[in-house]
């Protein structure tokens, strides 16, 4: 489905539909429900645009089953999963494509259009990607981010005819090797020539005259991992704001697991501990660390000291993209990466 558009660098207004409701989704009319073979998803009348294709697809399982919303606005789909999964439904109606975050607690605001995803690229015809980079398209409402594995590249935007067409784009100046630089090369070209832009669901692919490419929305081709029952391998640790901000490497492998049953496990690269926690919201709430008392050598002991700020009683802001956990306290921080 072509994205909408009002020619060159004109704001798009959705369409409206014969109940008089924009073309969105309408999140307080969607429910995900267990069934006995999985789950059910289902929009009451209004959730959807009349006649719009609707995908929902499981963020966890990466189950996915779409259907065409009723002349009411609702629609009943049937997928593998479980009700405390996490789901992304999409709606697609006469050029506009809306989404939002579906679980057993409600659906987050919808997103409507490019504005505010992340596609990494799927499949390409006429381009082959360098061997383990991953081509990434980040969009805000007027500017969007191109990486191919070394430099990063940006510009203005607007759909032009069907087209997205980009201005002033802009590449950093990181010294690459041969294959990486031509990729940016490559791509730059391919963007700056205006590729015909379809966006279908959690799917959106650029045509140019020699090359085709479809992209996958992030969350959909490697979705946030939950925080809870896996282990987390800690590698920078984060230190100050603003201009003395600054981030290091990691000499050892500390770990963090936030278990079922309400417990914390630490692992500082040297003593091992453990505490309660509660999560509300993007914070988490720790209890002291009862932790072992070997004595750490240098840097080890700076590491531990760092984890120990970062994780001491109170609340701790906690932030998940793919598979990639960030804490956050004050000016003192850390990252860690799971499976």
């Amino acid at each position: 489905m072509a994205l909408a558009s009002a020619g060159c660098g004109g704001a798009t207004e959705p369409s409206s539909t014969d109940t008089g409701n924009p073309p969105v989704l309408v999140g307080q009319n969607l429910r995900v429900t267990p069934t006995d073979s999985g789950v059910r998803v289902s929009g009451a009348r209004g959730a959807a645009p009349a006649g719009a294709r609707v995908e929902v697809v499981n963020l966890t399982t990466g189950a996915s089953q779409s259907t065409i919303a009723g002349s009411d606005g609702s629609f009943e789909v049937e997928l593998a999963g479980a009700a405390t999964d996490s789901y992304r439904v999409y709606s697609d109606l006469e050029g506009q494509t809306s989404s939002t975050h579906l679980s057993s607690t409600g659906a987050t605001s919808p997103q409507v259009g490019l504005a505010g995803l992340v596609f990494l690229l799927e499949t390409a015809e006429g381009f082959m990607p360098v061997a383990g980079t991953t081509v990434r398209l980040s969009f805000d409402e007027t500017s969007v981010g191109i990486s191919g594995g070394c430099n990063s590249q940006s510009g203005s935007y607007s759909l032009c005819d069907g087209r997205l067409c980009l201005t002033d784009l802009s590449r950093t100046e990181i010294g690459c090797e041969p294959a990486l630089d031509a990729q940016d090369v490559w791509l730059g070209g391919f963007f700056t020539a205006s590729p015909l832009v379809t966006q279908t669901g959690a799917r959106l692919t650029l045509e140019s005259a020699d090359a085709s490419l479809t992209f996958l929305d992030r969350e959909v081709a490697d979705p946030d991992r939950p925080l809870v029952g896996r282990t987390w391998s800690v590698d920078t640790l984060i230190r100050g704001s603003g201009p003395s901000a600054g981030a290091s490497s990691v000499p050892v492998t500390p770990t963090v697991e936030f278990a079922t049953d309400g417990q914390y496990n630490i692992f500082t690269g040297c003593n091992s501990g453990s505490g309660t926690y509660a999560v509300e919201g993007d914070s988490i709430t720790l209890s002291s660390t009862v932790i072992t008392d070997a004595g750490c050598n240098p840097p080890i002991a700076s590491v531990q000291e760092h984890i120990l700020d970062v994780l001491e009683p109170g609340t701790v802001s906690y932030e998940i993209e793919a598979r990639r956990l960030t804490l956050t306290r004050g000016n003192v921080g850390l990252s860690a990466t799971t499976d």
